[in-house]
């Protein structure tokens, strides 16, 4: 089974910040030739002072790659978050994916660490979005929590 990951994006979440980390960029192995990416962008307009913003109640934060098929096989794309459940911010934060062939999925960061994102045919390609939210509910209780997330592309090459 061929299998590629591609890292998106790593962040440190903080009540009113998510801070990126080094893992904040598109990567992909070096003996992988399955799976492209380019094109990743975090929404500048949630940056304060180097830092992502995630206030309660406020616009969502994206982050957003190109992923495309370089093999002459179908590939399965699912989304993944990794978080440590036993923080309760992992609760409130929503996360959402999105791919441009139309798949969309919305849970708390608690509940799922997987989202499928569908299929790419040979040469086809595809934008991911990644939306986190903090619901204006969130009470002050979770002021100076943090919780280190990381979010991913897996691609699986079918017929293997």
């Amino acid at each position: 089974m061929g299998v590629a990951l591609s890292s998106v994006l790593g962040l440190v979440l903080l009540l009113g910040a998510a801070i990126p980390t080094p893992a904040a960029h598109a990567d992909t192995p070096q003996q992988c030739n399955a799976i492209t990416v380019s094109d990743v962008q975090i929404d500048s307009s949630a940056l304060v002072d180097g830092a992502l913003q995630l206030l309660p109640g406020t616009d969502p934060v994206t982050i957003r790659a190109s992923l495309g098929n370089a093999t002459n096989v179908p590939i399965t794309l699912t989304a993944l978050a990794q978080a440590d459940t036993a923080v309760a911010l992992t609760q409130q934060i929503l996360w959402k994916t999105d791919s441009s062939s139309g798949t969309s999925v919305e849970t708390p960061l608690s509940d799922s660490e997987t989202h499928p994102l569908g299929t790419l045919q040979p040469g086809e390609s595809t934008t991911v979005t990644f939306t986190l939210t903090l619901p204006a509910s969130v009470g002050n209780e979770y002021q100076g929590q943090t919780v280190l997330l990381s979010l991913s592309v897996r691609a699986v090459q079918q017929g293997f």
